[in-house]
């Protein structure tokens, strides 16, 4: 083979492994989708990532006693930080919470409710997730409690401030203008009372929204669901019904597999029955707003 040829051959075959190469390259898609096929989401943290996020909202609260409006309004922030310490062969993550920083203030007919979180503040619990979202186990957050003092309900877990750590993601696929539905159901401790809650959620894929330099997806949640629960409250026994309806609207970074942004807002009218020394039914009405937002993302790889 003369020179020539020889180079025609070189750069016919350099040509036909660019091709495979560049083949190739195309014919792997992207972990998270993409907006023909869909998008598969998933939270993809590795080991040894810190996540910090901040929490603030308020509650506004209103109840009838005896021909009287008692109204009570809350307050509430906290700052935590989630590390990622493992993740197990069935790629949960084994993550603890630590409680960065805390307050809530109580604002009612009686006066200033400030409790003292002093004591919470830099606790830590462990939490495990998967990849979907999905709150598997809490471990030693029991043991950590917040005291309200009587008016406001005594002590409650701090568990109660953290529920939905890692928002639920769908399980499959999902395009721009697709809908998907989940349910929840819990029983908790709440204000001297264990309340049962079925919650019935429909989720839609809105479309995409840039935020803090991320590439996220919009996603709206409705959710409408029942509550009932009893116990006892200062000597007096109680019993508990109410209706719930919730709409959130979050932002996912479905290239990093990160909940960044989302905001929230619920409505819930119950009845509560008090049977003791008096005999009385209260209506009560709750209206909670609530912000959450990743201040400090893990580095990039």
């Amino acid at each position: 083979m003369n020179s020539k040829n020889r180079n025609r051959y070189i750069a016919i075959s350099s040509m036909i492994l660019l091709l495979f190469i560049l083949w190739g390259c195309a014919s792997q898609k992207a972990f998270w989708g993409s907006a023909d096929s869909g998008f598969i989401l998933n939270y993809r943290m590795e080991k040894g990532d810190i996540l910090q996020y901040t929490i603030s909202g308020n509650v506004n609260q209103s109840m009838e006693m005896m021909g009287q409006s008692i109204d009570t309004k809350t307050d509430f922030l906290s700052k935590y930080s989630i590390k990622i310490n493992d993740i197990n062969q069935q790629k949960n993550f084994l993550t603890t919470i630590t409680i960065d920083d805390m307050s809530i203030k109580v604002n009612s007919q009686q006066g200033v409710i400030n409790p003292d979180l002093s004591s919470i503040i830099g606790k830590k619990f462990g939490l495990t997730a998967s990849p979907k979202g999905k709150e598997l186990e809490y471990s030693g957050v029991d043991s950590i409690t917040i005291n309200m003092g009587q008016m406001a309900g005594g002590k409650q877990s701090v568990k109660n401030y953290f529920r939905d750590v890692f928002t639920d993601l769908p399980k499959k696929p999902v395009k721009i203008g697709d809908t998907w539905t989940s349910k929840d159901e819990r029983t908790e401790p709440q204000g001297g009372m264990q309340v049962h809650m079925v919650m019935d959620a429909k989720h839609k894929l809105l479309g995409y929204e840039e935020i803090d330099g991320m590439a996220c997806l919009k996603i709206e949640t409705k959710g409408k669901g029942t509550l009932d629960g009893s116990g006892e409250r200062n000597g007096a026994q109680l019993s508990f019904e109410g209706d719930l309806e919730t709409k959130s609207t979050w932002f996912f970074a479905y290239k990093k597999g990160l909940l960044v942004k989302a905001n929230s807002d619920s409505f819930m009218e119950a009845t509560i029955a008090v049977s003791g020394p008096t005999d009385m039914t209260i209506p009560m009405t709750q209206e909670t707003k609530s912000g959450l937002k990743l201040i400090s993302p893990p580095p990039k790889k």
